[in-house]
């Protein structure tokens, strides 16, 4: 067991020296943690009064539940990118001489020593202090799991003078493995990509989970560099980082967890991007060995910047012709020539992507029909090779490479795993639209909450409980009054694999009001297309675009057989011979996931038509939601922007914001957009309060249409133009504030600085 000991300095103490050194954390200010560090009073700390309190059926349960539930995650081979971190603390009962312990998961908090973790229990303990009369047993622990060793970082503080710090091996739960830097450089790159990841997609997301922004401190960019530079070095051991089988069949140097973090990382760092690059070229002539890892990421890094396209195309062609010459001697079936096949791949994939934007079809069609012989279970290379035959016409041909495309899984695995764990979700109990009691507290429990939230009121104090969890949320920090207390309390957060519209969050009376059982039908989690299915519905969508839905129909029966026409003739119709049919022979079996896809295009369309012909017709706020996403996956966007706008009018919903502000980031800017920039701000500026109200201080897709509507409108005119609204207060206008000045630092050409 490695304990690590230490001791307060009377000038600064450790961590506050290490925190100087490596900066503080984006989600608070150097200052405050620097200042608190030696402070002799509660009352002068910076106190945290936005975090969510989770309480433990049985003292100490959550640390059991998380040694169990990580040992049977590795033993099944579904870590994947592990639970968030978790903190527990230990409260003392003097009334009833307990122990009594809560907890909350959060991801977002630096985790390359033990210097920051411990500066963050420093403060809940500071905080703990002013809201709790008795000072026994105040001890908290912060957990963190390194994906690559399979360790579980456990951190148990009780004062600065004494904490200890020990690696808890998660197939087995002994603590005999020493701490070295390579295992909290391991574990940092680990929290890293949870922070990321989790915060653009809200199926790895939980009830309750406090997301700080990563790496992002105002005023100063140290911690950036430091990220970016751990994310480089650590892309030769890509394939341990894990990559999302629902859209790739294996991971490459562009499919894999660690590169998409780094990428979601520079689309909100973009001034990053000359840093990043020029690192990756130092690694490149360091590491000889991997060079090529450094050279592709080099690659995709510069088609995020889209400002270096020649600098890109030249990259590509000087990488393309040091690998092609070793393919034509790379034996079969080898480790080694499947990494070279898939790093070709990948550039030839992007250089086609990019001669599609630049309209160069015919050119973009010979890249990616050689990308399609060279690795034929790559989806890239399909979709781009069906793109090009759309855009020259070729629209049998389309057809045939929607085809031959390999399916890929509808859920993550590693996702499936976590959703599957009841300590993960068992602790809350959605509010539905306040249809039933949510208060799953003992009144016992509830008296020690009051004696720990003196500022709230009894009644509201059971609002503010979900099941187990109390969501507190005191600092207004993104705060919109008439959003937290009226659509927040009767959804929630919005979280978790049935996150893809309101169906499950809404109360049951609400949905047994829904009058077209169309609508339910076609937007079950069951029914709700994967992202595989989406991008294939696109294809599919742009064909009929271009020919009709009748058209592209029978252009179908002319080039597929159905597999239950192909079964029912092959019994039926077989001449003399024992063969089948000519007309039978000459096309092609269609594929059983392409024929219901096609199935489920038509249901959406035939709810699309007789939808315009009941326009007169009321719907709740759920169902013109439920219109809504049908209407995007028609590509009648007019009519979808209406259905969507129509259902945040009735109350606010998350979905249909996050909808709308989706399609306004997929549109051509050059284009004129269906979402003016003003409707844009204002839905930004509710995803915000909505999201904050749950503890997302992060949100990297708001800050990503903040980027947008930045390349057209300075920062300053964004902000007075929000401070118009209607529903603008301080706490909303303070949050955007902050999210504005880390724009204005990481823009370089913003119509401000131009």
């Amino acid at each position: 067991m490695s304990f690590l000991f230490k001791s307060k300095s009377k000038k600064k103490g450790p961590v506050a020296k290490d925190l100087q050194k490596h900066g503080a954390s984006g989600f608070f200010p150097e200052d405050q943690v620097m200042g608190n560090e030696n402070s002799a009073t509660p009352s002068s700390a910076y106190t945290l009064t936005e975090f969510p309190r989770v309480l433990e059926r049985r003292f100490g349960e959550s640390l059991g539940n998380r040694t169990r539930m990580l040992s049977e995650l590795v033993k099944t081979d579904k870590l994947g990118l592990g639970p968030p971190d978790m903190v527990h603390a230990t409260l003392y009962d003097k009334f009833h001489k307990e122990e009594i312990g809560e907890y909350f998961f959060i991801t977002g908090v630096d985790i390359s020593s033990e210097s920051m973790p411990i500066a963050f229990l420093n403060m809940l303990k500071l905080n703990q202090l002013e809201n709790q009369a008795s000072k026994e047993g105040q001890i908290s622990t912060y957990c963190c799991v390194n994906i690559f060793r399979h360790l579980d970082i456990r951190i148990r503080y009780e004062s600065d003078k004494n904490y200890q710090v020990n690696a808890v091996d998660c197939r087995s739960g002994t603590t005999t493995v020493q701490l070295s830097d390579a295992i909290w450089e391991e574990t940092f790159v680990s929290s890293c990509m949870r922070s990321l990841l989790t915060n653009v997609d809200p199926e790895r997301k939980l009830p309750g989970l406090v997301e700080y922004p990563f790496a992002i401190a105002q005023g100063s960019t140290t911690n950036c560099k430091r990220t970016i530079k751990c994310l480089c070095k650590f892309l030769p051991r890509l394939v341990e980082c894990g990559w999302d089988a629902t859209k790739s069949v294996h991971p490459t140097v562009l499919h894999n967890n660690l590169t998409e973090t780094l990428l979601i990382l520079l689309s909100v760092a973009p001034e990053m991007i000359d840093f990043t690059l020029q690192y990756l070229e130092k690694l490149g002539e360091k590491d000889i060995s991997n060079k090529i890892y450094y050279d592709i990421t080099r690659v995709a890094v510069m088609r995020v910047d889209g400002e270096r396209d020649l600098e890109m195309i030249a990259l590509i062609g000087k990488v393309l012709s040091s690998l092609l010459p070793s393919l034509e001697l790379a034996p079969p079936r080898d480790s080694d020539s499947l990494h070279l096949v898939n790093c070709i791949t990948d550039l030839l994939n992007v250089q086609a992507k990019f001669l599609l934007e630049r309209g160069d079809s015919n050119l973009g069609l010979a890249v990616a029909k050689f990308s399609t012989e060279l690795s034929s279970d790559t989806f890239d290379s399909w979709y781009n090779l069906a793109q090009c035959y759309i855009q020259l016409e070729q629209f049998d041909k389309a057809l045939v490479a929607i085809n031959c495309m390999p399916r890929l899984a509808d859920t993550d695995k590693f996702k499936v795993a976590l959703w599957n764990q009841p300590s993960l979700v068992d602790y809350y109990k959605r509010p539905l639209g306040g249809s039933a009691s949510q208060c799953d507290l003992t009144s016992n429990e509830l008296n020690n909450l009051s004696s720990t939230m003196k500022n709230t009121k009894e009644a509201d104090l059971l609002e503010l409980v979900y099941g187990r969890i109390v969501m507190a949320n005191e600092s207004g920090r993104g705060c919109i009054k008439e959003l937290w207390e009226n659509a927040c309390m009767d959804l929630g957060p919005v979280y978790g694999p049935q996150s893809g519209n309101l169906i499950n969050f809404v109360s049951p009376q609400e949905v047994k009001l829904v009058a077209d059982i169309n609508l339910l039908a076609r937007n079950t989690v069951a029914k709700s297309p994967s992202w595989f299915e989406e991008q294939v519905c696109d294809l599919l969508m742009a064909l009929a675009a271009r020919i009709g839905w009748n058209g592209l129909l029978q252009l179908r029966s002319q080039l597929f057989v159905m597999e239950k026409e192909y079964s029912g003739e092959k019994q039926t119709d077989l001449n003399s011979k024992g063969s089948a049919p000519p007309e039978l022979r000459r096309k092609r079996l269609c594929e059983r996931w392409l024929d219901q896809l096609f199935l489920d295009l038509y249901e959406d369309l035939r709810i699309s038509a007789l939808s315009q012909e009941h326009r007169d017709v009321k719907y709740s706020g759920l169902e013109w939601e439920l219109l809504g996403i049908i209407l995007l996956r028609t590509w009648n966007l007019h009519d979808a922007v209406a259905c969507l706008r129509t259902s945040i009018m009735a109350r606010f919903d998350p979905i249909s914001c996050a909808r709308l502000l989706q399609l306004y980031m997929k549109q051509d800017p050059q284009q004129q957009s269906a979402l003016d920039p003003d409707l844009v701000l204002e839905l930004v500026t509710m995803q915000i309060a909505y999201r904050a109200r749950f503890y997302d201080s992060f949100q990297v897709p708001s800050l990503l249409v903040l980027y947008r509507l930045s390349n057209y409108i300075d920062p300053d005119t964004i902000r007075n133009r929000i401070m118009a609204l209607p529903l603008a207060e301080r706490g909303i206008v303070t949050m955007i504030d902050s999210m504005l000045g880390w724009i204005k630092q990481m823009t370089k050409d913003s119509p401000n600085n131009a």
